[in-house]
């Protein structure tokens, strides 16, 4: 599959679901291709969807090569090579643009990934004269502590969503043990009818000594379930703990770069 085939998929299937075919692609304005490229960076950033006829294309090209650089694109290394990419980019260029959009949508998930790390994780520099405000300073350390710990709860995030034991898979156990014990309710309805009206002892002895073990089955089952569902309540908890937890640090590393 060549590079225009391939973009044309990738944006037919979700989140995009465009229903382009090659003859819509390849005919569209350098106008239209800048702002399917910003449509495209706006699933990786919310910040970065705009009205690309609404919006100078110097700051439109500054927003997305800051983009480009904080999710690793290999820009030009040439400074003239730079300034053309960066001038076919304003130009909507069918050859740069599909370059990122090639670049992009083969790794679309893990850069959506990258980008919303990037949003907390980005380091701020500040000139080293404006860093002997101690406010200044003390803002400046408190975001990096709050980054630190931002880090080290999506580490946690992402250590709970790789268990091995799945709240989905909990709840299906404790579905098959609830199917296990009906069964074991059917099997000493039936050993209760047979022992009734029993006139010979051995006999009634026997189906007693079997109304017994299934009794007992079923209290060993009850025990499984009561603790398939308290792990499956403590890794829910874990779960939201540690989405709360990634929630609020994000949210306080925003608000100091916001500051």
């Amino acid at each position: 599959m060549d590079e225009l085939q391939f973009i044309v998929a990738k944006l037919n299937e979700p989140p995009f679901q465009l229903n382009l075919t090659l003859v819509d692609f390849d005919e569209k304005a350098p106008t239209e291709l800048l702002q399917l490229l910003v449509d495209v960076f706006s699933k990786l950033d919310d910040q970065l969807k705009m009205d690309v006829r609404e919006v100078p294309k110097e700051q439109i090209s500054a927003k997305i090569v800051q983009t480009l650089n904080i999710l690793k694109f290999k820009m030009p290394e040439n400074e003239q090579d730079q300034e053309r990419f960066v001038q076919g980019l304003e130009n909507g260029d069918k050859v740069v643009v599909y370059q990122i959009l090639h670049w992009a949508l083969q790794r679309l998930p893990s850069l959506q990934k990258r980008a919303y790390l990037a949003r907390f994780l980005v380091r701020v520099e500040i000139p080293p004269e404006f860093m002997q405000d101690d406010v200044l300073q003390e803002i400046h350390n408190t975001h990096r502590e709050l980054q630190s710990q931002f880090k080290e709860v999506h580490k946690q995030v992402d250590a709970l969503r790789a268990q091995p034991t799945k709240p989905q898979e909990i709840k299906t156990e404790i579905t098959t043990l609830e199917d296990e014990r009906q069964q074991l309710r059917i099997k000493i309805e039936r050993l209760k009818k047979q022992t009734s009206g029993e006139p010979g002892f051995a006999a009634l002895l026997e189906a007693t000594s079997g109304l017994r073990q299934q009794q007992d089955e079923e209290s060993r089952l009850n025990e499984n379930m009561r603790k398939q569902r308290m792990a499956l309540q403590h890794a829910q908890q874990r779960k939201e703990e540690a989405q709360r937890r990634t929630v609020g640090v994000g949210s306080w590393v925003w608000l100091v770069c916001e500051l």
